[in-house]
């Protein structure tokens, strides 16, 4: 999509005579405020332009451990993802569009909203509708692509990953350091360099594991991989309730 342009078109001449004839469509009584504000909605639409999406340099693939997040939910409220019979490990939290110096979100775009069917379609994945919907206005829209193609790059990169067979299994809980974990990942997915995951914690509890993307999908580095890793010395990851 193109960028509006906010500067007037043509040389100094033109330039002048469009100011004149803006000036003249002016209602006379609004007089300097009238300008004023004209000055503002012009800088107000020329600062939305600037959050339109940018081109994606990597994505980062955020998949959440399912058990620490329904840990302190209502099971009744989110069956989908902590009800009892749900048995969630890993799901997706998000795709996230980055740019080479900037994880941008809530971007303007021209595409249309999911709709539900769309919204469905990922449900086994992200098993919550409020949850697709936050991604998509807040992430999908910075990625450049409309719903059906963000969704579909959305299970694609989580099928381009393997999840460590001991952790879609696991019955009790598993206490592990972090570089362990991590190391795991690289041994199920060959090409997963050691800076192109992330685990996040929360105390002792695991919360995502974060896999950098090249927009084409492949296995990539993550910037400041080193000073963004979960600091814990050993994590506590809980079995599905």
């Amino acid at each position: 999509m193109a960028r509006l342009r906010w500067a007037l078109p043509g040389d100094a001449s033109r330039r002048s005579e469009l100011r004149r004839i803006a000036a003249a469509r002016l209602p006379a009584r609004l007089g300097t405020f009238g300008l004023g504000a004209l000055a503002a909605l012009v800088a107000l639409a020329g600062l939305c332009a600037s959050l339109s999406a940018a081109p994606v340099d990597h994505y980062v693939l955020a998949l959440s451990w399912s058990p620490t997040y329904c840990a302190s939910r209502d099971p009744t409220r989110e069956p989908l993802q902590c009800g009892l019979e749900a048995d969630r490990t890993f799901i997706v939290h998000g795709l996230w569009p980055n740019t080479a110096d900037a994880a941008p979100s809530n971007c303007r775009t021209r595409h249309p909203a999911p709709t539900r069917a769309q919204v469905r379609s990922v449900l086994d994945i992200m098993p919550s509708e409020g949850l697709v919907r936050y991604q998509w206005n807040k992430h999908g829209t910075c990625s450049g692509l409309n719903a059906a193609d963000y969704f579909a790059a959305m299970r694609a990169a989580y099928e381009r990953v393997t999840i460590p067979a001991g952790l879609t299994t696991i019955r009790k809980t598993l206490r592990v350091r972090p570089a362990v974990l991590r190391e795991a990942f690289e041994r199920a997915n060959a090409g997963l360099p050691a800076d192109g995951i992330l685990i996040a914690c929360r105390g002792d509890d695991l919360v995502d594991v974060r896999i950098c993307l090249t927009p084409s999908l492949d296995f990539r580095d993550c910037p400041q991989a080193a000073r963004r890793r979960c600091r814990a010395p050993m994590l506590e990851v809980d079995p599905p309730r």
